[in-house]
């Protein structure tokens, strides 16, 4: 990754410790921000910009505004060290809609690393914020686990600084260098082109023979019966008469 930078701004030594650790394992070219200026972009694919984040300002943004004429916001990305959870969807939206300018919403990455409080350092305004900030989480019915991480390192019960939390800054950096295709899911059923309805079978025209000719019957002929009754003698009736 000799092509990528990352320029920081520490005020605890959180975020140099990340960028230590990000040049020792993903050898990036690493820059404090008091030594960086805008034309170096030219020298490089990406530029990674990492800062802490303080009530939910991201510190290194005003270098950005302040330099924004001469930064390429399609060859940027912020790495945003906070309180909240590695990779939190919904604090990188929270710190995007409270840091980005228009013109960057859309168009350049975060990524979000876990951190921790040095409370011995920080300053008695920072110390009522955290206070400020328990109290206000505290509040909530349901809590995040971004929630319960904040609490957590509020109260000096944990530092998240970890080597291990690298794997998201590398992650978003090789999707940024190699962006995966987006998959492209099967069409369900119900989006698929229907085909066309196959169409009934045509009628085959019904060949019609002609009846056959009734053949005529023979009319039976009745023959008269000769009339033989002249040949017929009269046979006169005897009456006998007794006395």
């Amino acid at each position: 990754m000799k092509d990528v930078a990352l320029v920081y701004m520490s005020k605890y030594g959180h975020t140099k410790q990340y960028a230590e650790w990000a040049k020792e394992e993903l050898g990036i070219h690493v820059v404090p921000i008091t030594s960086f200026n805008a034309a170096q972009m030219l020298s490089y694919k990406l530029v990674v910009f990492a800062s802490g984040v303080y009530g939910d300002k991201i510190q290194i943004m005003d270098f950005i505004k302040k330099n924004g004429s001469a930064i390429n916001a399609s060859r940027i990305m912020i790495a945003a060290v906070s309180w909240y959870t590695n990779g939190s969807l919904e604090a990188k939206k929270k710190l995007i809609e409270a840091n980005y300018p228009d013109n960057f919403k859309n168009v350049v990455p975060m990524v979000v690393l876990n951190s921790g409080i040095d409370k011995k350092a920080i300053t008695i305004v920072e110390k009522g914020q955290l206070t400020a900030a328990s109290m206000s989480i505290s509040k909530h019915e349901e809590r995040s686990s971004d929630d319960i991480n904040a609490l957590a390192i509020i109260k000096g019960y944990s530092d998240m600084t970890s080597k291990d939390n690298l794997k998201y800054l590398k992650e978003a950096i090789e999707n940024f260098i190699n962006p995966k295709k987006p998959e492209v899911p099967a069409p369900r059923a119900a989006d698929r082109p229907m085909s066309a309805p196959v169409p009934p079978p045509k009628p085959q025209p019904v060949e019609l023979k002609p009846e056959p000719t009734p053949v005529p019957q023979p009319v039976p002929v009745q023959t008269a019966l000769p009339d033989i009754s002249f040949a017929i003698p009269q046979i006169q009736t005897l009456t006998c008469c007794s006395n």
